[in-house]
């Protein structure tokens, strides 16, 4: 018997989700056997192409990826998806020049797309070009500030641009160390007990955070929703502000903005928020889902219902 049961149901769902799953599990030839089905029933579906793509690159076939995601760029010549994913089996093909072509086309059509600034900013580094690097890895904490990649890329960077100060701040944050990792520590606290609802107790390690290193994005908007939940919904705007001087493109701080104007009845402001939130990092589902229920709210069901199925995209299940 086929490692699928005749007895399942044999929507394109079905063999996505199973698809998705078997990659997961790094079982990609199974995987691979698996978006050949749901391409049985909608040849043109770019995420059957994209995911028989990423199971050949798995199994180090790149040419064969290659080959699924030009399809998907066939189909739709604006899939950022394709064209990073094209750029990545190109880089491991070791041909840098064409990766960054690729790159550089997906960020055409997806600007404030986290993943593609980061890879592309991790590919110009080991080529040596540290400025450009820079460039993609600022784009990047912009849009999700402190994630780990690239917090090393751009200290590295920094570091090798003779940026010698402003490196150490970035290393001391990648490593926890220093006045800067001691800011870090006090934020991972402040969540530690916001998780555990008390926040009060919360609100005062974000703010020892803040007071530490007024720089730290994280911990303003960690004070900001800690004052949500307390009722200082002004404080809470002003935290939110803060760590969006810091990075401009940080949705989260977005939706929780708009989940402040929510709450003092100013929907239009909100609706602002959530949108900004949308636009500035395509991929944070949090923003979707809050802009879907607020539309919803609306009576803007329609629109709603797009923003639904773009945050069931990206795994919210409703």
């Amino acid at each position: 018997m086929p490692f699928w049961s005749k007895k399942e149901p044999e929507g394109i769902d079905h063999w996505l989700r199973k698809g998705y799953g078997l990659s997961d599990s790094g079982k990609f030839g199974q995987a691979i056997v698996c978006f050949n089905k749901a391409l049985e029933i909608d040849p043109k579906n770019l995420g059957a192409w994209n995911g028989k793509g990423i199971s050949y690159d798995m199994l180090q076939d790149y040419g064969k990826g290659i080959e699924c995601f030009n399809k998907a760029i066939e189909i739709d010549p604006d899939d950022a998806a394709g064209w990073s994913n094209k750029g990545y089996a190109y880089e491991k093909l070791g041909d840098h020049q064409k990766a960054l072509e690729c790159y550089d086309k997906a960020l055409q059509i997806s600007p404030n797309s986290f993943p593609i600034l980061n890879i592309k900013g991790q590919l110009l580094e080991s080529m040596g070009q540290y400025s450009a690097s820079l460039e993609c890895y600022d784009k990047a904490l912009s849009i999700r500030p402190f994630y780990r990649n690239p917090v090393e890329g751009k200290a590295k960077a920094l570091e090798k641009l003779g940026m010698m100060e402003e490196a150490e701040y970035w290393h001391e944050l990648a490593t926890g160390t220093g006045r800067t990792g001691e800011a870090a520590k006090l934020n991972d606290q402040g969540v530690k007990y916001a998780n555990e609802k008390n926040f009060r107790k919360a609100s005062e390690y974000f703010d020892k955070a803040t007071e530490t290193n007024p720089r730290n994005a994280l911990a303003w908007n960690g004070k900001g929703r800690t004052r949500i939940e307390l009722g200082e919904i002004q404080e809470a705007i002003n935290a939110f502000d803060k760590a969006l001087e810091i990075a401009p493109n940080y949705a989260a701080a977005l939706c929780n903005k708009g989940l402040a104007y929510e709450k003092l009845g100013d929907y239009h402001q909100a609706l602002d928020c959530y949108s900004k939130a949308t636009e500035a990092d395509p991929l944070w589902r949090f923003a979707w889902e809050g802009l879907g229920k607020l539309l919803k709210a609306y009576g803007r069901v329609d629109e709603a219902e797009k923003c639904f199925a773009k945050a069931r995209e990206l795994g919210w299940e409703a």
